[in-house]
């Protein structure tokens, strides 16, 4: 027993020696499996800093070789963009020039016309070209009283500026003396050497540039008759246009007025409600144009839906009152056509029910039955299937009727023809003329005109 539990424990020994050896042996290779891990990482990262490194060197060659490219045509941009800043500038100085250099020449003209005077012309100060005087000697006047023959004689000279002449410091001037007057004459405060157009192509003339037409008038407004609106309520409107869409005539009349309801939308009814607004506007008694009809969606009940053809809804007019104001002017796109041929099946339908003796309230009861849990626009869907299966019907209707009507017209034709026969022809004359290839061939001629084209293909 003390043997078995002897070999018990060495095999014990034993096996707890070799598993301590395995798990030296895996740490040992976890170990190394680690370091080849960092190695590796580590030659990874340095390839890829490297070629991220590259990749920048690369980047900032093709950035410096762009603005190198760039930088002419920056200096151009900056030149154009300082050309165009003086061009006004000297646009203006030009014109200042030529209205100046006229006024001088008009006043000279009118010293050479009427008297000899001396004319004095400074340039300012600040001015960085040279400063011209000219000087206009009153020789002739002297001449005159000791020679009666003689001719006033003009002088120009070019002299140095005289200093002497005050200049107003709220503006340059040049003061021109005609005779015993002065007179004061505003100038810019920079002057070019020579007023030629060659020098300086900046210098234009100051007649008005030229504008361009194409040579079409502007659409006038038409004016139309109104119809008288007196039936309708609401605050009274002077003025109605419309606006420039196509197949929308604009009316407009000084004598009449409207009277609608505000066509603005309330302030309860989201804006989503609001799909499209009429393309006729009416003037509101702030001098706002605002659409005569808003279209909305379809109401949450028969009742809203009848209100707002008859009575109005959400502060708008109602829609017979339109038809009968404007007719289809004011419901003239396309979306507008389609939102009222819709509920107009509705509407037709309710004044049929009334006309039938049903009252109004009966009528929306017995259209709300009908809708029973569906929405209005099912509702509206439904009639629209109804229309479209009756206008079926009646579509193959009168084909039966004008086959039907045809034969029985053939066959009076026929009766009459025998009775007319049977008045003055005899039995074997009609026995002859029934078996007359004549008669025979009858029926193989063109219509004539007591049949119709029906009847001519029903004969072929």
């Amino acid at each position: 027993m003390e043997a078995r539990f002897e070999d018990e424990r060495r095999r014990h020994e034993h096996a707890e020696w070799a598993l301590r050896s395995d798990i030296t042996r895996l740490a040992d290779h976890i170990d190394s499996i680690g370091a080849k891990m960092r190695a590796h990482v580590g030659e990874l990262d340095e390839k890829l800093d490297h070629s991220l490194q590259e990749r920048v060197h690369e980047i900032r060659n093709l950035k410096r070789a762009m603005d190198d490219r760039m930088r002419p045509l920056w200096d151009r941009m900056e030149d154009m963009e300082a050309k165009a800043i003086e061009r006004p500038q000297r646009l203006e100085m030009g014109s200042e020039i030529q209205t100046q250099t006229k006024l001088l020449e008009k006043i000279l003209q009118r010293w050479e016309d009427d008297k000899p005077a001396t004319v004095i012309c400074h340039d300012s100060p600040k001015s960085r070209g040279p400063v011209i005087s000219r000087t206009l000697e009153e020789d002739a006047i002297q001449e005159k009283e000791s020679s009666p023959q003689a001719q006033p004689t003009i002088e120009e000279e070019i002299a140095e500026p005289e200093h002497e002449m005050q200049w107003d410091e709220a503006g340059d001037e040049v003061v021109l003396t005609i005779g015993d007057d002065e007179i004061r004459v505003p100038v810019p405060a920079e002057l070019p050497i020579s007023t030629s157009t060659d020098e300086d192509p900046f210098l234009v003339s100051d007649w008005p540039y030229p504008s361009r037409s194409t040579g079409r008038r502007a659409p006038a407004i038409k004016a139309m008759g109104t119809r008288n609106a007196d039936h309708l309520t609401g605050p009274s409107v002077s003025k109605i246009r419309s606006r420039p869409t196509p197949r929308t005539k604009i009316e407009s009349s000084s004598t009449s007025h409207l009277h609608l309801a505000s066509p603005c939308p309330s302030s309860s009814s989201s804006s989503s409600d609001i799909v499209r607004a009429s393309s006729v506007l009416t003037t509101q008694p702030d001098g706002s144009e605002v659409p005569v009809f808003f279209f909305r969606r379809y109401p949450d009940s028969v009742a809203e839906l009848w209100a707002e053809y008859a009575h109005g809804l959400s502060g708008q007019p109602p829609v017979h009152s339109l038809d009968l104001r404007y007719g289809v002017r004011w419901r003239g796109d396309q979306y507008a056509r389609t939102w009222y041929s819709r509920r107009n099946r509705f509407w037709e339908l309710i004044k049929k029910l009334q006309s039938d003796g049903l009252s109004e309230e009966e009528a929306l009861a017995e259209l709300e039955r009908k809708k029973g849990d569906g929405t209005v626009a099912k509702l509206i869907d439904t009639l629209a299937r109804e229309a479209r299966a009756l206008n079926k019907e009646r579509s193959a209707e009168p084909v039966v009727r004008d086959v039907n009507r045809k034969r029985r017209r053939l066959n009076i034709v026929e009766e009459d023809e025998e009775d007319e026969d049977s008045a003055d022809v005899t039995e074997d004359e009609k026995a002859a003329k029934r078996t007359t290839p004549m008669k025979l061939r009858k029926r193989t001629v063109g219509p004539t005109e007591d049949t119709s084209d029906w009847d001519y293909d029903e004969n072929w």
